[in-house]
């Protein structure tokens, strides 16, 4: 099942966890009807799937595009800082013309534009403005990815968490400032933010929520899960070292 899923374009990320679920994607599409559409037709008919819980994310906090490793200098820093899109600065989704641009661009972030451009068919100045636009309004992310098994932050963790609806926004911004959090987003649902945070270790999981329950009085943390393998993410095909062994362009 785990591999028939890593070859649909919808599905950016799977990995497999410990938790109340066995699976957990993350899912790009156009708008709610085609999610609607892609779990009653696709997603349910998929031999072993058992049950399907969905949440859709409602704000970006913090995407895993502004997470640091903590090996750059201030000065390799701010040379990178124009390709750093303010989170949830999208406000549309790319144009057909675009799509075939990122689909082209995704087995190799770091392609020429006269290579993409010889494959696409248009001039390489125009592949140009047109990747310095999508990355300005926020469609298209740089981002360099590092296999986090062998980077010092072996454990990945998703924790579900409960804020007050008014403190939500306040609660989120905090939590991007963290070094361990990955990815913080505003969900649908009984728990209404999701966090995906790197560890050293299993046991700094424990210590991870008795923090955030001091210093964030108003969160509760509802639920966690421990991630034993991440076979895709954002497209990419991952072995069991966290290395890319393939890509599978997201198409939404």
């Amino acid at each position: 099942m785990t591999t028939l899923l890593t070859t649909v374009p919808q599905v950016a990320s799977i990995q497999v966890v410990a938790g109340e679920q066995d699976l957990f994607l993350t899912v790009m599409v156009a708008d709610l009807r085609a999610l609607s559409e892609w779990i009653r037709n696709d997603l349910s008919r998929v031999d072993g799937v058992r049950g399907i819980r969905t949440k859709i994310v409602t704000r970006i906090y913090g995407e895993s595009v502004r997470w640091r490793l903590g090996s750059l200098s201030p000065k390799q820093q701010h040379v990178l800082s124009p390709y750093v899109p303010d989170t949830g600065t999208m406000t549309r989704p790319p144009r057909e013309d675009e799509q075939r641009l990122m689909t082209a661009l995704a087995p190799d972030g770091r392609r020429s534009a006269v290579e993409l451009a010889e494959q696409i068919g248009i001039s390489a100045p125009t592949v140009r403005k047109r990747l310095d636009r999508l990355v300005s309004e926020g469609i298209l992310s740089v981002r360099c990815e590092v296999a986090h098994v062998l980077n010092g932050w072996p454990v990945t963790a998703t924790i579900w968490a409960r804020v007050p609806a008014k403190s939500l926004d306040t609660v989120g911004r905090d939590l991007v400032e963290y070094p361990e959090v990955r990815v913080c987003c505003g969900v649908t649902g009984r728990s209404n933010l999701v966090l995906t945070v790197w560890l050293r270790h299993v046991g700094d999981l424990q210590a991870f929520e008795t923090r955030l329950e001091r210093e964030q009085p108003e969160l509760a943390v509802v639920e966690r899960e421990v991630t034993l393998e991440t076979v895709k993410r954002l497209g990419a095909l991952l072995d069991t070292g966290g290395r890319r062994v393939g890509t599978v362009p997201i198409e939404p």
